[in-house]
Protein backbone atom coordinates (compact mmCIF):
# COMPACT_ATOMS: atom_id res chain seq x y z
CA UNK A 1 0.00 0.00 0.00
CA UNK A 2 3.16 2.47 1.20
CA UNK A 3 4.55 1.74 -2.32
CA UNK A 4 1.40 2.47 -4.37
CA UNK A 5 1.13 5.88 -2.17
CA UNK A 6 4.71 7.01 -3.04
CA UNK A 7 4.48 5.48 -7.08
CA UNK A 8 1.46 7.92 -6.70
CA UNK A 9 2.94 10.92 -5.53
CA UNK A 10 6.16 10.32 -7.96
CA UNK A 11 4.35 10.50 -10.43
CA UNK A 12 1.93 13.73 -9.49
CA UNK A 13 4.98 15.76 -8.96
CA UNK A 14 6.60 14.41 -12.10
CA UNK A 15 3.45 15.46 -14.09
CA UNK A 16 3.49 18.86 -12.40
CA UNK A 17 7.14 19.32 -12.89
CA UNK A 18 6.22 18.85 -16.42
CA UNK A 19 3.75 20.65 -16.57
CA UNK A 20 5.61 24.00 -14.96
CA UNK A 21 8.27 23.47 -17.37
CA UNK A 22 6.21 23.41 -20.09
CA UNK A 23 4.39 26.57 -19.30
CA UNK A 24 8.16 28.55 -18.77
CA UNK A 25 9.26 27.32 -22.01
CA UNK A 26 6.25 28.55 -23.62
CA UNK A 27 6.21 31.63 -21.73
CA UNK A 28 9.57 32.61 -22.83
CA UNK A 29 9.30 31.66 -26.22
CA UNK A 30 6.19 33.93 -26.73
CA UNK A 31 8.65 36.47 -24.45
CA UNK A 32 11.16 36.18 -27.12
CA UNK A 33 9.47 36.50 -30.39
CA UNK A 34 8.17 39.52 -29.19
CA UNK A 35 11.33 41.27 -28.50
CA UNK A 36 12.58 39.99 -31.83
CA UNK A 37 9.16 41.69 -33.92
CA UNK A 38 9.59 44.83 -31.27
CA UNK A 39 13.88 45.27 -32.20
CA UNK A 40 13.09 44.47 -35.87
CA UNK A 41 10.31 47.86 -35.94
CA UNK A 42 12.82 49.75 -33.98
CA UNK A 43 15.88 48.58 -36.25
CA UNK A 44 13.57 50.39 -39.24
CA UNK A 45 12.63 53.33 -37.82
CA UNK A 46 15.60 54.43 -36.89
CA UNK A 47 17.12 53.15 -40.69
CA UNK A 48 14.02 55.70 -41.84
CA UNK A 49 14.88 58.47 -39.27
CA UNK A 50 18.39 58.54 -40.27
CA UNK A 51 17.98 58.70 -44.06
CA UNK A 52 15.63 61.91 -43.47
Amino acid sequence: MANSRLLTKSLADFLFGFYLLNQVLEHATNHTQTRCTQFKKNLEYISTYREI
